[in-house]
């Protein structure tokens, strides 16, 4: 397991949570980043002066290896991981003042292109070579972990193509529920948006429309849910958040909407969303004829 490499990692969804977790209780030197989705680097407050406070956590770490733990530090005491905060100019600049910049990512931006066949998680585990005995010694079921993974890069449904039974399956559900739950909370209003957005749901060539009216917390995940419970294969929707977000889920057309309205993709490129600030609004109708091209 490598230890001296910093960790720069937000907290905005399970697989980001999941991440930081596993580092922490690892030891491994950790830079977290406050910002909601849609990170950017950017945007990151300070980071230059945190860096340079991480290199003293690092030079520690060098010399206190986690107990029980099998070790391989590398020799590079600037090196810097960065989970899903993309910002090309800013790595270029950290690479100049003699970091070494590892991407953690697998999505496509506006902007650059980093889609990857593995999941964030399952990067994180590989670049910090934490093994399956790591995971173990850390208190975690490591093929819950890996569950989590797949779930990242292809949702409920890419738990079986991954060899995964109805019951280990059922079981990552669960976890994923749970740690949903840690991040965001118990929240009475999501659970009510979620029930109106499911029961006036829509569909037009076989496409599912659901609207959401919560301006402060996304429905995707829930409804992502409750289309697994009700469909055996993957169902392409439309998702409108309350605060404008857009999403399309389950569409093999996915990389073309990103071609005509940019934004980004996700779940192995077959889905694809905008954030809450972009414009100009787009229709189902709109959507719907590239969906179906």
């Amino acid at each position: 397991m490598i230890l001296d490499t910093v960790l720069l990692v937000p907290e905005n969804d399970v697989e980001s949570q999941t991440i930081l977790e596993i580092a922490t209780k690892a030891g491994i030197p950790i830079l977290k980043s406050e910002q909601p989705h849609g990170a950017r680097l950017a945007n990151e407050p300070n980071l230059l002066a945190r860096l340079d406070h991480s290199t003293n956590q690092v030079a520690n770490h060098s010399t206190n290896q986690v107990a029980n733990l099998s070790t391989n530090p590398v020799a590079n005491h600037r090196r810097l991981a960065i989970v899903e905060i993309p910002g090309p100019l800013l790595e270029e600049s950290l690479r100049q003042a003699g970091w070494e910049v590892i991407i953690i990512d697998h999505h496509r931006y506006d902007e650059l292109d980093r889609r990857n066949p593995l999941s964030s998680l399952e990067q994180f585990l590989v670049i910090f070579q934490i093994t399956p005995a790591d995971l173990d010694n850390l208190g975690f079921d490591p093929r819950i972990i890996f569950g989590l993974g797949v779930m990242d890069r292809g949702f409920v449904w890419g738990l079986s193509p991954a060899g995964f039974s109805i019951s280990e399956s059922a079981q990552v559900r669960v976890e994923y529920r749970r740690r949903k739950n840690l991040l965001k909370g118990e929240n009475a209003i999501l659970i009510q948006s979620v029930k109106r957005a499911w029961e006036t749901r829509e569909q037009q060539d076989g496409v599912y429309i659901i609207r959401s009216d919560n301006k402060e917390h996304h429905i995707r995940e829930e409804i992502s849910f409750l289309l697994a419970e009700s469909h055996e294969l993957p169902p392409p929707a439309i998702i409108y958040e309350g605060d404008g977000r857009v999403t399309v889920q389950d569409c093999a057309q996915a990389p073309l909407l990103f071609a005509h309205f940019g934004g980004y993709t996700f779940g192995n490129d077959l889905c694809w969303g905008r954030e809450a600030n972009s414009h100009p609004t787009l229709t189902p109708e709109q959507l719907l004829v590239l969906i179906n091209a």
